[in-house]
């Protein structure tokens, strides 16, 4: 699905799915989360992974 077919169904702002599908998101709000997984159909475990500090490559 195209991001903007992702913004016209979902109702988020385009930057906001911009930012998400090039992991450049430090956080994400459940209204968010919630408006994903009803588009997409999906559960929250299957939008989002855990990805620890190290392989970040933060300190």
């Amino acid at each position: 699905m195209a991001q903007t077919e992702l913004q016209a169904q979902s109702g988020l702002g385009y930057s906001t799915i911009n930012a998400l599908y090039h992991g450049k998101t430090e956080r994400v709000e459940f209204a968010t989360l919630e408006a994903l997984c009803a588009v997409l159909g999906c559960e929250v475990g299957e939008v989002i992974e855990y990805v620890p500090e190290k392989k970040r490559g933060r300190s």
